[in-house]
């Protein structure tokens, strides 16, 4: 039995004893090292951190986190198109911008011009003017500084609402109104043809021997304006006369003249003057005779004469708009020169005459309208 307990004191001071034995040799060793190795080993040591144990519960909750589910989102982007009407506007603007520099150069090119003359006149062109060639070295240097930059095209997947567009530079203005007057000139100065229908009355003047009453005088002018300001026109009148001379063997005249007229224009905004001359072939028809007896024996039914007459003729016309225009027109006619299909002679007063009404003076006085084409 006291055996026994030996060998069981025994095993449990062994490892007492072997502890003991080491921390006295390590004790003993740290002392006889040197301070600088001591910090070495002591930053070598290594340090040993403590377990976590994690149990399945929480293992569970860092694996699978909670999710929010959401409703799937579609993103289209809508092409960017413009209507025909926006093409053909910018198609325009374009034009316009291009056709107004191409003026502005020609403008700033002639002002160029008119100052190197004048420089040159007044000064003898001394330190004063730029030659070409400096002015072509300092353009190249410019466009040699200025870096080039890529231009950057950016479309938007959404259709821009049309902006107006800015106002235009008096510039642009002024180059407009030029234009429009410029347009406006040539407009003016183009050939027109017209056509004038008139209505109105005619007389005969210093006739000694019948005693003629003018009923009705209609017609119808066609012409062309030139730019000179000259008009040349076709002229058709008809008239219609009473013959009130009893020893006259007819009681009733037809006149039908054709003629050409010549005329210059004094033109204003919206009053024209015309003045000028006319040549006419005339056609006279008696008809309507009187009676028989002595006066009229072996007289036909009706007497044509021939004539050819001229005269001078002005008028005044009021432009309602650019193609319209009513006014007044006078005509004042002396004869040439006449003939009759008859051979007689007039008995006038007790005694036979050679006068005819043919050579007699006689005007016309119309009312017209003008329609220009």
């Amino acid at each position: 039995m006291k055996k026994k307990m030996g060998q069981v004191l025994s095993v449990l001071l062994l490892p007492l004893t072997l502890g003991f034995v080491v921390t006295s040799v390590s004790a003993y060793a740290e002392d006889q090292m040197d301070p600088s190795i001591q910090e070495e080993v002591q930053k070598e040591t290594l340090v040993v951190k403590p377990k976590v144990s994690i149990t399945p519960q929480q293992h569970t909750s860092l694996a699978q986190p909670n999710v929010i589910q959401q409703p799937p989102t579609y993103v289209e982007a809508s092409p960017l198109s413009l209507s025909k009407a926006e093409l053909m506007r910018k198609k325009r603007q374009e034009a316009e911008i291009a056709t107004e520099q191409k003026i502005v150069e020609k403008l700033e090119e002639s002002r160029l011009e008119d100052e190197r003359r004048r420089a040159e006149r007044l000064f003898g062109n001394k330190n004063l003017t730029v030659s070409e060639d400096d002015q072509n070295k300092e353009e190249k240097a410019e466009k040699e500084e200025k870096p080039q930059t890529p231009q950057v095209v950016v479309v938007s997947p959404v259709p821009q609402p049309s902006v107006a567009p800015a106002p235009e530079k008096d510039l642009s203005a002024n180059v407009k109104e030029d234009l429009k007057n410029i347009v406006e000139e040539n407009k003016e100065k183009k050939n027109q043809t017209y056509v004038s229908p008139s209505v109105g009355m005619a007389e005969y003047l210093d006739c000694p021997c019948f005693d003629v009453k003018g009923n009705l005088a209609a017609g119808i002018v066609v012409g062309r304006e030139f730019p000179s300001n000259f008009a040349l026109e076709g002229q058709f009148i008809y008239s219609n006369y009473y013959v009130g001379q009893d020893y006259f063997a007819y009681k009733e005249m037809n006149q039908y003249n054709f003629g050409l007229a010549a005329k210059y224009l004094l033109k204003f905004k919206r009053v024209e003057f015309n003045v000028g001359g006319i040549a006419t072939y005339t056609y006279r028809r008696y008809t309507n005779p009187y009676g028989t007896g002595v006066y009229y024996y072996g007289y036909p039914d009706d007497e044509k004469t021939y004539a050819l007459d001229f005269g001078v003729t002005a008028g005044i016309d009021f432009n309602i708009s650019d193609r319209i225009a009513v006014g007044f027109d006078y005509r004042y006619m002396m004869n040439i020169t006449n003939r009759s299909n008859l051979d007689y002679r007039y008995y006038y007063g007790g005694l036979y005459s050679d006068y005819r009404l043919e050579a007699s003076d006689y005007q016309v006085m119309s009312l017209v309208a003008k329609f220009r084409f």
